[in-house]
């Protein structure tokens, strides 16, 4: 009986401490297909910080352009995150950037240690042939651009072909794998402070342990490591269409799984 028992114990144990490790998951629920994302707009970069919502980042310029808004799910095998989509591009003849933020923490203590972003895209098409900024983190509270960030761009010669990437900072680094474009990947971007660099993997097998990454972006005298996570970034722009889902933000590789 008292074997029992701390089997039972280490157990909760062990789904405890992976639980912790979720920062942040889920980022569509409640909301039904069609709806908009962004509940609210920062109007002023240090605007008090509307926490664990989507809203529309601050934009010192104004921002006319759409909320991005709600679509079925996209999923990967093993995944547990099963929630709707966002769609991301515009429609035709619709020209400029919009970023949407999930605000995490207004505090500036997420800055050590190691973090994973994990999200499910797949693109209708990728128009640039230079890298574009797709799902990030960033230090801004009220949103805007990512400082880790994943990256996509279109094969110069081939429309129907595309590649990711990860940045850290205006530090790029791309992978030289090609994917089809339309088919449904699971992308992951470490953020790793204690080694100083930012890494990428693609269609990870999650029931084994973390795998080489596919790039990796190295720091340089003025790109580093150096800024705290505060948001989740999504930035919503004419260079693709497609849509993302199975946002998840996490302490660990195994995190990831549960």
């Amino acid at each position: 009986m008292k074997k029992t028992l701390l089997a039972a114990a280490l157990l909760l144990g062990g789904l405890v401490s992976v639980t912790a490790q979720v920062i942040s998951s889920d980022l569509t629920k409640g909301y039904a297909l069609g709806d908009t994302l962004e509940h609210h707009v920062y109007l002023d970069k240090k605007a008090p910080a509307v926490l664990n919502d989507w809203s529309g980042a601050f934009d010192s310029k104004g921002n006319e352009l759409p909320s991005p808004v709600i679509l079925a799910p996209v999923l990967y095998p093993n995944y547990p995150e099963q929630g709707n989509a966002i769609r991301i591009g515009w429609d035709k003849g619709i020209k400029g950037s919009r970023f949407s933020c999930y605000t995490i923490t207004e505090e500036g203590k997420m800055k050590k240690g190691v973090y994973y972003l994990a999200a499910v895209v797949n693109f209708d098409k990728v128009e640039n042939t230079s890298e574009s900024e797709v799902i990030g983190l960033t230090p801004n509270a009220t949103g805007g651009g990512g400082k880790y960030r994943i990256m996509v761009r279109r094969d110069e010669n081939d429309k129907k072909t595309m590649y990711f990437g990860c940045s850290l900072g205006k530090v790029v680094a791309m992978a030289e794998q090609p994917y089809a474009v339309g088919q449904t990947y699971l992308v992951v971007l470490k953020v790793d402070f204690a080694a100083g660099n930012v890494s990428l993997f693609v269609n990870p097998d999650l029931g084994s342990a973390e795998p080489a990454a596919l790039c990796t972006a190295l720091p340089d005298e003025e790109n580093s490591t150096k800024w705290p996570l505060r948001a989740i970034s999504l930035r919503n722009r004419n260079a693709y269409t497609g849509a993302v889902g199975g946002i998840r933000l996490t302490q660990s590789w195994d995190a990831l799984k549960k």
